[in-house]
């Protein structure tokens, strides 16, 4: 296992709960928004899985773990280029 820092960044971010049937629909319009906002988008979006399911022998702290797929909490950020 490694960790790595990312370097900080100006993001836009939307929080996604439930499942991740709907996650790549909800990436591109959340894409197609900051855009039509008048951002900039940087190329590497970054996903944060807040609460997700792992397998027991992972032996994930609790804290970070869902029930089930209705209680996932994922958060989407795409880094803003400066202008």
């Amino acid at each position: 296992m490694s960790v790595d820092c990312l370097p900080a960044a100006q993001v836009a971010a939307v929080i996604h709960r439930g499942s991740y049937q709907g996650m790549p629909a909800l990436r591109q319009a959340f894409e197609e928004w900051v855009v039509a906002a008048g951002h900039d988008p940087g190329d590497r979006v970054r996903v944060l899985y807040l609460q997700f399911g792992a397998e027991p022998e992972l032996e994930v702290p609790t804290a970070f773990l869902a029930e089930g797929s209705r209680d996932y909490v994922t958060e989407i950020q795409i880094p803003l280029v400066a202008a």
